[in-house]
């Protein structure tokens, strides 16, 4: 049977504050015409070799990227081709921007992707000994100093092919109303083979800017958004491919299914607000405003409130020297207020009935949730199901 492994190693670096550049950094250098754009960037991957042996080629680039909003996902799809006459085995040096994370990875075997698994140093080590001697495609994919990843590649076929594909996620960075995404990749070397797909989920036509090999193109509409297809052989990447796009809507709320293991997640974004005068003390503690969002729909009854009556508690009792004015409010097809509680030296004996004391019927609609602009904490308590 034939397996995978993942490993990401977290490593504590130190004084390495410049080891990783920002998205940010490299959108402004290329819309600035900065002459120091080239050293904002980050090289091809590229497989390095024991011995003296032809480089292995990165014969095909294929690139997915997916954007909702302020989150990205790109898939690195990079098949390399071992010119030499004999099976070597390899280290793939994949260099990543700062803020971006490995979130998948798979070998072509046999013409499909097999995907990894999640292990720790040791076990994936020693497994990828164990599987080469079982003369098993094994793969290893491990995190180095800064945000870069290496990867051990066995085996490399002689005069074939070796596909490998790796999926990073990010939160894009927000400047001046506009989301920044890039590509970071250049080379002095040709790709013969380099494509490039990206999907914006939208509604509305996406105010997009592009820069790179790709400025000037336009993106189609589909059921879903939009999207845009680049394909471009013997492509010399001089500089990264960037874009920016216009924030249409401040307030959104995303929501992910996993249909395997029926979870659901969900991200709201909310504006930034102004900072508002601080509130004027009562006694000799601080005072501040506490909103407290409490999901009453049916759906929402089956969350572990037990769980989260201890948050609560536990919050009030390391905060006794602050005296809160808690507004608690629901949310179940609207949102509705419950008044404000006064809570001091950690005692919050009558918010908590109150909290036990809340029924759940209803749908949800999360579109209605408004946040006090006042409030210096606001605190939501929800499973994220939107079943309005």
């Amino acid at each position: 049977m034939k397996k995978l492994l993942l490993w990401i190693g977290i490593i504590a670096v130190l004084n390495f504050a410049n080891a990783s550049t920002s998205f940010s950094e490299i959108f402004d250098s290329l819309v600035n015409n900065s002459a120091s754009t080239q050293s904002r960037t980050v090289t091809l991957p590229v497989v390095t070799l024991q011995g003296k042996y032809k480089p292995i080629v990165l014969d095909h680039l294929n690139v997915t990227v997916n954007i909702a909003g302020p989150i990205a996902q790109t898939s690195y799809e990079m098949i390399f081709y071992n010119p030499n006459d004999r099976i070597l085995e390899g280290e793939l040096k994949l260099p990543l921007l700062g803020g971006q994370s490995v979130v998948g990875y798979a070998l072509g075997i046999d013409g499909v992707y097999r995907e990894s698994v999640v292990v720790d140093k040791a076990k994936a080590k020693k497994a990828f000994e164990n599987t080469i001697r079982q003369n098993i495609d094994p793969g290893i994919i491990e995190k180095t100093i800064g945000n870069n990843y290496k990867l051990r590649l066995y085996p490399l076929p002689s005069k074939g092919y070796k596909k490998v594909k790796v999926t990073v996620e990010e939160l894009l960075h927000d400047k001046e109303g506009r989301y920044r995404y890039a590509i970071p990749f250049t080379s002095t070397r040709k790709i013969p083979h380099f494509s490039l797909h990206i999907e914006i989920a939208s509604t509305d036509v996406p105010m997009v800017k592009l820069s790179g090999p790709i400025e000037g193109k336009q993106f189609d509409q589909t059921q879903k958004g939009y999207f845009l297809d680049y394909q471009k052989s013997n492509i010399k990447l001089s500089k990264p491919i960037a874009l920016s796009i216009e924030k249409r809507d401040q307030n959104r709320v995303y929501f992910q299914k996993d249909p395997h293991k029926n979870r659901n997640w969900f991200m709201a974004v909310l504006p930034k607000e102004k900072s508002t005068k601080k509130e004027k003390s009562e006694g000799s503690g601080r005072y501040e405003t506490l909103e407290i969002i409490w999901d009453t729909s049916l759906s929402g009854e089956k969350r572990d409130r037990v769980k989260e009556l201890a948050f609560l508690d536990q919050f009030f009792g390391e905060h006794k020297d602050t005296i809160f004015r808690v507004e608690l409010k629901t949310i179940d097809i609207s949102m509705h207020s419950h008044g404000s509680y006064r809570v001091a030296d950690g005692e919050w004996k009558r918010l908590r009935e109150r909290l036990n004391g809340l029924r759940y019927n209803g749908a949800k609609d999360l579109s209605k949730l408004r946040v006090d602009k006042k409030a210096k904490r606001i605190f939501l308590f929800s499973n994220g199901i939107n079943t309005f």
